[in-house]
């Protein structure tokens, strides 16, 4: 990406900030945005300090409108509070339609990565779990047999981890054992199973 466009994604990110315009959508407006034929560009970002409260909401009206030239306006403005020359113009004539898309598109490329990277941390925990599954069970009965809150907090917590994990691992059944025989030990504690039911162990 030549260091202008950068620059104005920059730009554009800082003023959805400010006024809480969702980002997927500014990101989507500023690729509609013509590209810059020189290879130097002003420091635009810097230049967003200097906008008034009323110019951003101006430009930010026009983009989100799907003005043709909106985002090359905000630009050239941009670049004369940054002292330096406008590189020549080349207007946008993508219809709003498509810039909405666009956004929708980016949202939903950042939440598969953001689900893909959520599943890759879950199976790497859930991995470490089944290395030492034994002596998740042994610490999950010492903290049953505090029979406090705090502990079967915890203990809950585990208990639906190790339920994952054996679903992850295929051994659905052998937890399922395990949990019975904790049932038998535990089960008399109301507010344990209580816990239990909640997190839809039973």
């Amino acid at each position: 990406m030549p260091a202008g466009l950068g620059n104005l994604n920059a730009s554009l990110q800082a003023l959805a900030e400010f006024f809480e315009i969702d980002p997927h959508l500014i990101s989507a407006a500023a690729r509609s945005s013509p590209k810059a034929e020189s290879a130097l560009e002003p420091d635009l970002e810097s230049a967003v300090a200097k906008l008034s409260r009323e110019e951003c909401e101006s430009h930010l009206k026009d983009i989100l409108r799907g003005e043709p030239g909106a985002i090359l306006s905000l630009k050239k403005r941009l670049t004369k509070l940054s002292g330096r020359r406008s590189p020549a113009p080349s207007p946008s004539r993508r219809p709003v339609g498509d810039v909405f898309e666009q956004a929708e598109k980016i949202k939903a490329d950042a939440k598969r990565k953001a689900q893909a990277e959520a599943e890759r941390k879950r199976i790497q925990r859930l991995e470490k779990l089944a290395e030492d599954e034994e002596n998740s069970w042994a610490y999950l009965e010492n903290l049953l047999g505090q029979k406090r809150g705090s502990a079967y907090d915890q203990a809950t917590h585990l208990l639906v981890e190790l339920r994952d994990m054996a679903e992850y691992k295929h051994r659905r059944t052998s937890f399922q054992e395990r949990f019975r025989s904790i049932r038998a030990r535990f089960g008399k504690s109301v507010a344990l199973t209580e816990r239990f039911r909640r997190v839809g162990l039973i």
